[in-house]
This record gives structure tokens, sequence and C-alpha cells, in this order.
């Protein structure tokens, strides 16, 4: 996996743990390097709010990408109310589910035991709450993870008339037409929708936290206020807005390291989202890329290189 990239971004041994903290403090590291008022800040970030748009639009080969936004219906609200049934003009609040199984503690801090006990909970907080539609949308990914069809079966044990499951085709760039907010633990999604507006709230500390367009309750009862409270939140403003786009594109710029060895077509073979898993070819796939790239040139050998000198001084 092409995760291994994250070992560039920690600034010392301590910190290996701590996944999400390390790109974080990457991004902070580098926001004041663009100056809000320089024209060439704002052509940074216009760049990549056009690769948002193509990621919404499932134009990234990327396999999280594949699966969330390719290939899927684009709902309206209208369409999303006439498809689950729901006669009531309300807003819509997603609760955008993770892999329960895919790496639920690398952050060092979340209000939750992991993603299923954040899920279990959350649904319990919200039976009672009819102040919106709560939609419980399952992550994308679920099926390389062995557990298709476990969100549907927690939301028919949860069955209540507030409490909607998404349908099987829904594109999740549907979220700019639908969502009033967003509830996460830490994934992406909350600094995807943030840049349109939409008001997301975390119960983890994902590498986005802290850099003023997230909500953040540090206690359950802080976190069951807000739930109660969700149908007078406002759309981000305009400087909220701002600092999630700014922050999406120091992500995709720093972060997003393409990997000339373990390339995109190793990954989906590894995987087998698109055409089914094959190892064998896999591997063959990386002794080609072998042929022409070397492991010495990638950055996170570099790195590695650089953290061990450090340690040896």
């Amino acid at each position: 996996t092409t995760d291994m990239h994250w070992a560039l971004f920690l600034q010392d041994y301590a910190s290996l743990a701590k996944y999400h903290e390390g790109f974080n403090r990457l991004l902070t590291t580098n926001w004041h390097k663009y100056k809000d008022d320089d024209p060439k800040t704002k052509e940074f970030i216009a760049h990549y709010q056009n690769h948002l748009e193509r990621r919404l639009s499932g134009q990234i080969n990327q396999v999280d990408v594949l699966l969330a936004f390719a290939n899927k219906r684009i709902y309206d609200q209208q369409l999303l109310r006439n498809t689950l049934g729901i006669t009531n003009s309300k807003p819509f609040v997603f609760i955008m589910c993770h892999a329960f199984s895919d790496s639920p503690h690398i952050s060092s801090w979340q209000m939750y035991n992991d993603y299923y006990d954040w899920l279990l909970q959350t649904l319990q907080l919200v039976k009672e709450l009819n102040n919106v539609n709560w939609i419980i949308k399952p992550h994308p990914s679920v099926a390389l993870y062995n557990e298709d069809g476990a969100v549907g079966k927690i939301v028919r044990d949860h069955a209540n008339k507030n409490i909607f499951l998404t349908p099987d085709d829904f594109n999740t760039s549907s979220l700019k037409n639908c969502a009033h907010a967003i509830l996460t633990v830490q994934g992406t999604v909350g600094i995807e929708f943030s840049c349109y507006g939409i008001p997301t709230i975390l119960t983890g500390k994902p590498f986005f936290a802290g850099l003023g367009f997230t909500i953040e309750p540090k206690t359950k009862q802080e976190y069951e206020q807000l739930l109660i409270n969700i149908h007078n939140l406002q759309k981000l403003s305009d400087i909220e807005v701002y600092k999630a786009q700014k922050a999406y594109a120091l992500y995709n710029d720093q972060l997003l390291i393409e990997n000339s060895i373990i390339s995109v077509d190793v990954l989906n073979n590894v995987w087998g989202y698109k055409d089914g898993r094959d190892i064998n070819k896999a591997y063959s796939i990386i002794n080609e890329n072998l042929k022409n790239n070397s492991p010495l040139d990638l950055p996170v050998y570099k790195r590695a290189l650089l953290l061990a000198s450090q340690q040896t001084e």
C-alpha cells in the first residue's frame, strides 16, 4: 500500500504510531507558506478545487474514488425523498460509516472505542431525535473488508421512522445536493464536503482537525447536545470554506505522493475492486515497474535515511 508514504511526514520516532498527527503536522507546517493575499495561493487552491470536482465525478484513478463516485447515481433532495419514501421536509444529516476493520486507531484520540462502537452509540442517540432525517451511508470499500451488508443489518436492528439507509446506487457526491450536515469519526468526507460549506461533526482527530472548519466536540455530552440541535446548524462561512479548500489543496499537494513501484494498477489487483483480485498479476506489475524505477529513488527511502542519520548523530 502507498500508505507507507506517511513515514515521510513524521518528525521523530516517537510519533511513528500517529498516522494522522504526522499528516496534520505537515499541513500546519506548510500552511503559512501560502499567503492568503498571494495570487499564487489562489491559483494553487483553484487547481485543487478542480481536482476535487474531478474526484467527485469519479475521474481520479484511485480505488476509493472509483468505488464512491464512479458509475453511481447522483441524487438531489427530492429524488432521495421519493426513493426512500420520506414524506416530510426535514433536512438530511448523513452518518458516514467507516469500514469497521480498516485501521480504526490511526489517530491519537477518538471519542468512542472504534468505528463500530461510534455507529452503534450514535444510532442510539439519534433514534429519538426527530428534528432531521438521519441517512446512514456505508463506506464504499466495505466489500473489500468482507463487511458487505454489516451496516444494513445494524440499521435494521435500529429501525425507526427517522433513520434510513442510502440506496445501493447512491453516489457520494450527492452530498453536495442533499446534506445539511455530516457525521464522521475521521473520514476524508469531512474535508471534501467542507469545501462546499457543509458542516461536519468529528468524533476523532483526523489530519484536518483543528484547522478551523470542522466541529469537534470533546465529550459525549457535548456531542449529544450538538445532535439535539443539529437542525439549527448553519452552512460554513466563507472563511471556513476557504480554510477547508486550502487544507484540501495542501493535503493533495503534500501527502498524496504517487508511488512508481506500488502503482495504481498494482493496488487495483491487490484489492480486486475492478476485475477481481489477482495477486500474481500484482507481483508481475511490480516486477515490471522495478525494471524502470528504483526503490532508492522513492521519497520514503530518502526520508528513512534522514531519520536514521538523525538518530545516530
